[in-house]
């Protein structure tokens, strides 16, 4: 008999035991749930969700900083300004595509170039901000008015070719009215909303904001100048005069009320640019009666500021004018026209413009790439990459620009550039086409792994006997007494082998998990997956 004494050390001991193989076994399946194959692809999903709606911003910015790339005498204080070049919202011109797709296409394009915006002006903080026309992609259809008259071939053509629409016009774009547009105007102002204590310039037009040339509507005209403002201007930013020309417009040649405006605005140019300074005043202090009239102050001589031209349009330049290594295309801007466009503007109007504003620096969209050239008079100009990801370039971006305040002279340099990329938005959708198909394979692997460890569960759970004899079996799975010698010899016929050498309820298992299981576990995985990564992606869109 065992002392009592004994006894309790014995079941203290077996207590013990039990406790810390509950304690290990919980700690394996904790191990296990949290390292497993489904843990692992929600994380890495957590991880690239993270990088693809939030870190390729932060990261395309701060490598483009004024501090890397300015290279300004020590103390400057250079007036710092954003082009942004294209960014044609959205909308039922652009494709021909409708419903759910199209819808999808508007929202992920105006969610990247608000984020890419809002970023730059947060990281960056521009004084200056301009956009270089085509501010909409379907601006000019949206109204009642007649179809263009004439279609844009000057290049090709001695004669303006009559048309009466636009040849891709949808039927449904009648339906489409100011109202429309109106819808339009509040969304770009959403997407890009002037900051304070900053200049915002939104007033230089496109072909796609209002036509171009001969095809440019009076009305539609006249609602952008009523809502944006004066299409030509002159700012003076950083010691530099910034000339806007509204380079459609003066492209037409059959309708004054289209092209007088502008066309007054570049006549009165080299005036404008050469007007003295205002007269200095006399000084404040009390002068006897008797006293001679004083002298008037000497005057300050007229030094014109180094003058920078914004236009939307291109200027003409030779065919097959190579554009630099920053370009996305190996083919050069191409010297043609067609409905409503220019590549760019004829070679008399160019050389107008280059007189009358004796530019130095020339800005320029439309092209939707990235182009580089030099013309007679060592006159650069850069074409300013679309800042859309859905007008043809893989990688959009702006352009930085670093004016010199101290004095300058026309002839020194006093503008610095610098091309700035934005995220490669395909690039990401590709990583979460990339995560798509791994946690796919995530789940196959988990379902043979539990297959092969099933299997292996039920090799190991043959009957053995716990004595030497025929006593009652015990199953090593679960370590205990099955109690019955029937249950036994029952488990034992049920995976008895027969003649051919094959298990039967094995093949029986194997049928029941054939292609139909496999299919359930994978979709069961999946789902429990997407569960996760679809609540944090909202997450990153909502708290932007």
């Amino acid at each position: 008999m065992v002392p009592a004494r004994n006894h309790s050390f014995l079941a203290k001991l077996k207590g013990h035991y039990f406790r810390n193989g509950k304690r290990k076994d919980r700690g394996e399946e904790w191990k296990r749930a949290v390292f497993s194959a489904r843990r692992l692809v929600e994380a890495a999903w957590i991880l690239v969700l993270w990088w693809g709606e939030r870190r390729v911003f932060g990261s395309a910015i701060e490598a483009c900083q004024w501090e890397r790339w300015e290279d300004w005498p020590e103390g400057a204080m250079p007036h710092r300004m954003v082009l942004i070049a294209d960014p044609q919202l959205i909308d039922p011109h652009t494709y021909s595509r409708r419903g759910a797709l199209l819808s999808a296409t508007i929202f992920y394009t105006d969610q990247y170039m608000s984020r890419s915006y809002e970023t730059i002006q947060e990281r960056l903080v521009p004084s200056t901000t301009v956009f270089l026309g085509d501010l909409f992609d379907g601006g000019r259809e949206w109204t009642h008015e007649q179809s263009s008259l004439y279609a844009q071939e000057h290049h090709l053509h001695e004669d303006l070719i009559p048309i009466t629409e636009d040849p891709r016009g949808a039927k449904d774009w009648k339906d489409y009215d100011d109202s429309y547009w109106m819808g339009e105007y509040k969304r770009f102002l959403k997407i890009f909303p002037s900051w304070p204590y900053r200049r915002t310039v939104k007033t230089l037009p496109g072909n796609h904001d209002f036509g171009m040339g001969n095809g440019i509507k009076e009305g539609v005209k006249d609602r952008f100048r009523t809502y944006f403002g004066e299409t030509s201007g002159v700012l003076e930013a950083g010691n530099h005069t910034i000339v806007l020309i509204d380079s459609v417009s003066l492209s037409n040649n059959n309708n004054p009320k289209i092209y007088m405006p502008a066309r007054d605005f570049l006549d009165s140019l080299p005036d404008l640019l050469t007007s003295p300074p205002p007269l200095a005043l006399l000084p404040h202090v009390i002068e006897e009666a008797a006293s001679p009239l004083p002298s008037p102050p000497e005057q300050d001589s007229i030094v014109q500021n180094p003058t920078i031209l914004l236009t939307h349009v291109p200027l003409y330049r030779p065919a097959d004018t190579p554009c630099g290594p920053h370009r996305e295309s190996k083919d050069p801007i191409l010297i043609h026209g067609g409905y409503q466009y220019q590549n760019v503007l004829q070679p008399d109007l160019s050389s107008e413009i280059l007189q009358k504003t004796n530019a130095k620096y020339v800005f320029s969209g439309d092209d939707h790439d990235y182009c580089e050239v030099e013309h007679a008079g060592n006159i650069k100009e850069v074409t300013v990459k679309s800042f859309s990801w859905a007008m043809g370039v893989r990688r959009p971006g702006f352009y930085m620009v670093s004016l010199y305040t101290g004095n300058a002279s026309p002839d020194t340099q006093s503008v610095q550039g610098r091309l700035c990329l934005l995220p490669d938005q395909w690039g990401v959708f590709s990583a979460y086409i990339f995560m798509l198909v791994l946690t796919i394979l995530a789940a196959v692997f988990e379902f043979r792994r539990s297959r092969r460890a099933a299997a292996g569960s039920r090799g190991n759970v043959l009957p053995i006997s716990n004595g030497y004899g025929g006593g009652p079996a015990m199953s090593s799975a679960y370590g205990r007494s099955n109690g019955k010698s029937s249950n036994s010899n029952s488990n034992s016929n049920s995976w008895r082998e027969d003649e051919d050498g094959d298990f039967k309820y094995s093949k029986r298992k194997q049928l029941a998990t054939g292609w139909k299981a496999w299919v359930t576990y994978v979709l069961r995985e999946v789902g429990l997956v997407a569960v996760v990564v679809l609540v944090w992606y909202a997450w990153l869109i909502w708290r932007w």
